[in-house]
């Protein structure tokens, strides 16, 4: 058995109180930062922020440089730690390797 509750409202009461409550919706809504740390990009993408090619970024990635993620069958890189390593990325790309 379902309660109801009859209000007695006027037509103008009853917008206020619509109006009201979407603009907490809203308000709450802009107070939530956004989930940028979570963003996955391609490998292209990944290259164009470090500024290397393919085979130097997965290089990157084998000696622990940037981290990678495997999404389903692809390889995708987190922007926030991709453009954390590119400060890094700029003295590797022009380290002397050992012989």
């Amino acid at each position: 058995m379902q309660k109801q509750i009859f209000l007695n409202l006027t037509h103008e009461e009853l917008q206020a109180m619509i109006r009201n409550g979407v603009m907490e919706g809203l308000q709450a809504f802009k107070a939530e930062p956004p989930k940028a740390q979570d963003e996955f990009i391609s490998t292209k993408l990944a290259c164009a922020i470090l500024k290397v090619s393919a085979p130097t970024l997965r290089r990157f990635v084998r000696e622990g440089h940037v981290p990678a993620y495997r999404v389903r069958s692809v390889i995708r890189y987190k922007r926030n730690e991709v453009e954390a390593a590119a400060q890094q990325v700029r003295y590797l790309k022009h380290a002397r390797k050992p012989l």
